[in-house]
């Protein structure tokens, strides 16, 4: 943020009105594309480096999808993922009908590590970044 640049205000901010509604098509624009990310057909986990991942139920280390990630304090994160547009894994089910190749693990270890790289960042690091 530049406070001294033409056009924003004392916190670097662009002036309003047009910089409001140009922060508000960049924050859709944004919404959109993790939106996208996230409707991925298949994220397949491969591995990461910085988080504790505790079994919901015990006993269960090796059921990826009893796993809840949590960052290690301070630590560098550092995760493998796939992501599949489509993927025939999802249409497989089990006898009860649950998926056979289920991705939550994935999907909310995903919510995680962004959410921990926004507290990182503080508040406003990556508000109007381009």
């Amino acid at each position: 943020m530049n406070p001294n640049k033409p056009g924003s205000n004392k916190y670097g901010e662009p002036n309003w009105p047009r910089g409001a509604a140009q922060a508000m098509a960049d924050n859709e624009a944004d919404a959109a594309k993790w939106r996208a990310l996230m409707s991925s057909g298949r994220l397949h986990f491969m591995g990461c480096a910085g988080f504790s991942l505790t079994p919901t139920i015990p006993g269960a280390e090796r059921d990826m999808q009893t796993l809840v990630a949590t960052p290690k304090g301070n630590a560098q994160l550092h995760f493998g993922m796939e992501f599949w547009s489509t993927h025939s894994a999802t249409a497989e089910k089990n006898p009860d009908g649950s998926p056979r190749w289920p991705d939550t693990f994935e999907r909310k270890f995903m919510d995680v590590y962004v959410d921990e790289l926004m507290v990182r960042a503080g508040l406003y690091a990556f508000r109007f970044r381009r």
